[in-house]
């Protein structure tokens, strides 16, 4: 809220990042390690959830498109990501 008149809502990135990690990432969860090959401008979160989803999150900094590809172990997936983007993700985990 911009407190020169308390009426106008500024949202910055965070709220935006905020509003992803919470949509995918669920109370418990507990954050797990990525690895592979990351481009420059790119940031980016896994999480385990209790009820045995997976959740991620990666914000594109770059101003063009990545593709990129998720890998569990046992199941992959592919997305191209939008140039100044924050996405979010979360797939059941394989039995």
């Amino acid at each position: 809220i911009n407190n020169s008149d308390y009426k106008t809502i500024i949202r910055n990135s965070h709220y935006y990042i905020i509003a992803h990690l919470s949509s995918v990432v669920k109370p418990g969860a507990v954050r797990i390690a990525t690895t592979g090959y990351t481009d420059n401008g790119i940031t980016c979160s896994a999480f385990e959830n209790t009820d045995g989803t997976y959740a991620f999150v990666l914000i594109n900094n770059n101003e063009k498109s990545k593709k990129i590809t998720v890998s569990d172990g046992q199941r992959h997936f592919a997305y191209d990501v939008p140039g100044k983007s924050v996405t979010s993700y979360r797939w059941a985990k394989s039995k």
